[in-house]
């Protein structure tokens, strides 16, 4: 990867809580990663409600659904 030789990198829950806040919903991302990171990239967005595809081991492809949480009620 390009990216390899970098020794400091993000935090992936900071990374993926600040796309799902920019990506609107039907929105898509493409992550290209090590299978790995791809693995544990896909566990957080499938726990944020996104629909994850992997394709090669190294590509994650993720859209964004619009959800919301069952039950409780909406205080105005």
């Amino acid at each position: 990867m390009i990216w390899d030789f970098m020794l400091f990198r993000c935090d992936i829950i900071d990374l993926a809580v600040e796309m799902d806040r920019i990506v609107r919903p039907g929105g898509w991302i493409l992550v290209q990663e090590s299978k790995e990171m791809i693995n544990k990239i896909g566990a957080i967005f499938r726990s944020l409600q996104w629909s994850v595809n992997l394709y090669n081991g190294l590509y994650m492809v993720g859209k964004k659904s619009f959800w919301r949480p069952n039950g409780g009620e909406v205080q105005r």
